[in-house]
């Protein structure tokens, strides 16, 4: 405050000392802030609380139903001998702010896919010595699938002009897809790619006594205070905020891929290093 006043006059600046002095006595502007912030703090938790948190699960477990079915490879009859697999997200509700419930289920979605991938066996070629090698080996395999994006950006990178004409004709006879499991830049030899998923449970969760105090201790200043979201508050306020505000998520899948090294390949035009 004192620099945005000089900017204006350093003659006021003598009389702001006399409002600094006060202030440092009495806190008087510290207590207004403090009070308009802890007003839109409460006003958020209260908003956070009527959260239909059954229904925030059902649309989750929807979304992420629709993206597995709707994915490259599914095959709902393929057994899933494979264990439960259990992933939590913890996180603070913001139900007012543009796209929550949009982020929280993009977010669950894409983890999905990512444990599937982690589960994916594929050959990684990257942009190096043995390049245009490993593109040229990897037509001589016939493969029948190809993503859109492989089809349209390696011709960029590859230097030989041979072995780009010879890419640019062999990509015209092969299947396009899109994978978020494979790789925007791959191919798929034969039927060497498929996949199925269940969504066993999708559920919200308060967070145990444990969880909310370690909570807590992350608002802890150095000099003792509390301060959650710009707020100086008691520890029981900021606990009790807190364990309106945050929810555990939970999500149980159980998957099975089929794939190999031999099967898929996943193209990286830039190099390893």
């Amino acid at each position: 405050m004192r620099k945005i006043i000089a900017f204006y006059s350093s003659k006021v600046t003598k009389h702001f000392v006399f409002f600094q002095i006060g202030e440092e006595r009495n806190h008087k502007l510290f207590e207004i802030v403090n009070e308009i912030k802890y007003k839109e703090l409460k006003n958020e938790t209260e908003q956070a609380v009527k959260i239909d948190q059954l229904a925030f699960a059902e649309k989750i477990y929807d979304a992420i139903k629709t993206a597995t079915k709707s994915e490259w490879g599914f095959d709902p009859k393929l057994t899933i001998d494979n264990a439960e697999r259990h992933f939590s997200i913890l996180f603070e509700m913001f139900p007012d702010a543009i796209n929550f419930e949009e982020s929280i289920i993009d977010y669950s979605v894409s983890s999905v896919f990512a444990a599937v991938e982690a589960a994916t066996q594929k050959t990684v070629i990257y942009n190096g010595d043995q390049f245009e090698p490993e593109i040229k080996k990897v037509l001589s395999k016939n493969p029948q699938y190809v993503t859109t994006d492989a089809k349209s950006v390696l011709p960029f990178y590859i230097e030989n002009e041979q072995l780009k004409k010879e890419f640019i004709d062999a990509c015209k006879g092969l299947s396009e897809f899109k994978s978020r499991i494979i790789g925007e830049i791959a191919f798929v030899i034969n039927d060497g790619f498929s996949f199925n998923c269940q969504i066993e449970k999708v559920e919200f969760r308060e967070l145990t006594d444990d969880e909310l105090s370690k909570q807590a201790e992350k608002n802890q200043r150095a000099d003792g205070q509390f301060v959650f979201n710009g707020v100086f508050l008691p520890r029981e306020e900021i606990i009790r905020i807190i364990k309106e505000k945050y929810t555990v998520l939970t999500i149980v899948i159980k998957y099975q891929v089929i794939s190999s090294k031999e099967s898929i390949f996943e193209v990286n035009p830039y190099s390893s290093s």
